[in-house]
């Protein structure tokens, strides 16, 4: 009794025996039977038959194969919803073998391309919605997880989820794991893979500048991401043949649903040129670059490391500088201080002077004092102004003392007991020499603060360009090391698989000697028998 299978079917109807028909696409096979697994139609294809008659056969050959077997498929009933696109190509077979081939994936599996939007972050993940796996729209919005250790290859302990994904991008990833039963687990450490689309908080489509930055064209920001590297070709993201601006896709993105069936590709307003193979990747940002050979990168670091050396020098020389600068500014202040204590002694003098006897000398007036006296005077005003101008404390009370002291054995030498009165030194030259003297002294006193200070700026200026270039330098070094290693790791690698060649070669060629010696000894044992076999024979 010949039973006709069902239009429509079920998860787990019976279509059939599998002795009529072959197992296709929504269809499993259990106890010699075929059973659905899809909600769908159901749709039988006779197998292709060669044209033109069957020629006769002249010459004994062996037994026909059995024909074969129509196969029986089970589609989702969305597809039916192209029949009017299938009509104007073809109906009847032609239509069922392009339903055929337009086999999609029901469910995402481990090592497939997906295209999700994202939901929401967290410090340690962000949680995605998968819309599309590989060509194929998906009825259901299924729930994955992209952790902070799988967004890059390189520098896992760096990464941050805000600098990598953003609520509302659309990431194109891979699906690493199974996850449990209510997430997968999704992976962008490749450098094709990352954000495919982005947009700015002023709700513009962003363009992607750098492996790290998306830039609004409108408003010149720039927003950190994971930038997936552009691909050579589209990505299709259902059956028809559109292609859509990125802010198109930006919209339909919104609007998924069970019943979607366009086909919306991610087309860049510029000419996308990538290599076709990267045999090195960078180690910083991630993507494919090509490594010099090993003498130049072994030069290379020599010469970073030389400047490091240099750098180095020159920060240590800078530093005695600093360190002779910090000395002679004490100096400074220690010159300051005694220059306040005889300002102090000075101020004293007046009081001592007016104890001692004046000598008749002194009244008649004497046109000017000695030239030792002048000279005394006229430093001691220089130090009087100088201890005004100073910004500094007074000595401590022993120091203080002392330079009193001494000051007052030199007054005691310079004035001489026939000295003239203090109101007959103070003469309106004297005082126009004094006012000469402070005006030089304010101005000096200024010509060297501004001088100091522009030498501290100076210093401070060369100190800090030397520690960004020595920074950059150890940078540099270390991105050249790293490319090192793995330059270095390479040839380890394949070092390794030539040693490993020779030692198979080794034993290949070991087991062929075995072969002679047992061949050549076979050969000596069969002439041998030849030998005697003919003496037998003779006798």
């Amino acid at each position: 009794m010949t039973t006709t299978p069902p239009t429509l079917a079920i998860p787990g109807q019976l279509l059939g025996p599998a002795s009529r028909y072959q197992p296709g696409p929504g269809t499993h096979l259990h106890e010699a039977n075929l059973y659905a697994s899809l909600l769908g139609q159901v749709h039988v294809s006779q197998p292709a038959r060669a044209p033109g008659p069957a020629k006769r056969l002249t010459k004994i050959t062996p037994a026909p194969a059995p024909a074969e077997l129509p196969t029986i498929s089970v589609s989702a009933p969305r597809f039916s919803s192209t029949s009017s696109s299938g009509a104007a190509a073809g109906s009847g077979s032609g239509e069922g073998s392009r339903r055929l081939k337009m086999k999609r994936e029901v469910l995402p599996e481990v090592g497939n391309t997906v295209l999700c939007r994202v939901l929401r972050i967290t410090p340690r993940q962000a949680v995605v919605a998968i819309l599309v796996c590989g060509d194929t729209v998906l009825d259901a919005e299924w729930q994955g997880l992209i952790r902070v250790q799988d967004v890059r290859a390189t520098e896992k302990d760096r990464v941050r989820i805000y600098e990598s994904f953003r609520p509302g991008d659309i990431v194109r990833a891979e699906v690493i794991s199974l996850g449990d039963q209510t997430n997968y687990y999704l992976s962008t450490a490749k450098n094709e893979l990352g954000v495919v689309l982005a947009v700015s908080e002023a709700g513009n489509t962003m363009q992607p500048v750098s492996w790290k930055e998306f830039r609004d064209p409108e408003t010149g920001a720039t927003e950190l991401r994971k930038v997936a590297q552009p691909q050579p070709h589209r990505v299709r993201f259902a059956l028809q043949e559109q292609i859509f601006s990125p802010k198109h896709v930006a919209s339909c993105f919104d609007g998924l649903t069970m019943s979607a069936t366009a086909t919306m590709a991610v087309a860049s307003t510029g000419t996308l040129t990538t290599t076709a193979q990267t045999t090195h990747c960078c180690p910083k940002c991630g993507f494919g670059a090509d490594l010099p050979p090993f003498e130049e990168t072994q030069a290379a670091l020599l010469s970073a490391q030389k400047q490091i050396a240099d750098l180095q020098a020159q920060v240590r020389l800078l530093n005695q500088k600093a360190s002779a600068a910090v000395d002679r500014w004490a100096d400074y202040e220690d010159e300051l201080a005694k220059l306040r204590s005889q300002l102090d002694s000075l101020q004293q003098q007046p009081h001592q002077q007016q104890s001692l006897p004046t000598p008749p000398s002194s009244a008649a007036g004497l046109p000017s004092p000695s030239p030792s006296r002048a000279s005394f005077l006229t430093t001691s005003a220089a130090n009087r102004i100088s201890a005004l101008l100073s910004r500094k404390s007074p000595p401590a009370p022993q120091q203080q003392q002392q330079q009193q002291q001494q000051q007052q054995q030199q007054q005691q030498i310079h004035l001489a007991p026939h000295s003239p009165p203090l109101s007959a030194q103070l003469a309106p030259a004297d005082e126009g020499n004094l006012l000469a003297a402070l005006s030089r002294e304010q101005a000096l006193r200024r010509e060297a603060e501004g001088r100091l200070s522009q030498t501290s700026r100076e210093v401070e200026e060369l100190s800090a360009s030397l520690f960004e270039q020595a920074n950059e330098m150890v940078a540099a070094e270390r991105r050249a090391r790293a490319a090192l290693e793995a330059r270095v790791g390479e040839l380890e690698r394949r070092e390794a698989d030539k040693r490993r060649r020779l030692d198979r070669l080794e034993r290949a060629v070991g087991r062929v000697e075995r072969v002679r010696g047992v061949l050549q000894e076979m050969d000596r044992a069969a002439v041998v028998g030849v030998g005697v076999g003919g003496k037998r024979q003779s006798g």
